[in-house]
């Protein structure tokens, strides 16, 4: 665990809760009981443990809960979404296909369900753009109003924005850089 715990209740419904460390926990009963997202815990004589391949990276930031307007603009509530931005480099790093720094639950999958690397997440390391965990992510923010609009901060300083939260292929996202050149002012 770390020192300072990552956790956040959903912004829809407060009985459920997330819990962040490498791995992600969800409540739907007020923190009673977690439910390990994305494998479940293995058991061996009655201890349990987390298997590796459930590990996101050392999580730093968590949304839960999203709203977006239907057809008419009348808004409808999205308990089930989340997003998490992590660092995949600080160890016990996470497998190969996990090396991501960027997640998400989209709207109409099961709460409990696992969460999908976004992989189209880019960032800038030396001006090259690099994809794929290159940076790690330290803040995610959504549009109260449409989850699908999603605000990244890595860990450069540099904001990038995505309207494409609802794609199902993350690896067709597309992203745009909102910071430009303000770390050189």
């Amino acid at each position: 665990l770390q020192f300072t715990q990552p956790f956040v209740l959903n912004s829809v419904n407060p009985n459920n809760l997330l819990i962040g460390s490498n791995f992600v926990y969800e409540s739907t009963d007020n923190g009673r009981t977690l439910t390990l997202l994305n494998v479940s815990p293995m058991g061996d004589a009655g201890k349990f443990s987390t298997p590796q391949g459930a590990n996101i990276g050392k999580v730093h930031s968590l949304v839960y809960g999203g709203r977006q307007p239907d057809n008419q603009g009348v808004l409808q509530n999205h308990e089930e979404v989340i997003f998490v931005g992590t660092d995949p480099s600080i160890k016990p790093t996470p497998l190969a296909d996990n090396n991501y720094a960027l997640w998400v639950r989209q709207a109409g999958s099961e709460v409990g369900s696992a969460l999908l690397p976004v992989k189209s997440f880019a960032t800038r390391t030396g001006g090259v753009v690099v994809r794929d965990g290159g940076v790690a992510v330290r803040d995610v923010a959504i549009d109260p109003d449409d989850w699908r609009h999603v605000y990244v901060l890595d860990e450069l300083g540099d904001i990038w924005f995505s309207s494409d939260g609802a794609m199902n292929d993350t690896g067709a996202w597309t992203w745009e850089l909102l910071t430009g050149n303000l770390s050189s002012l």
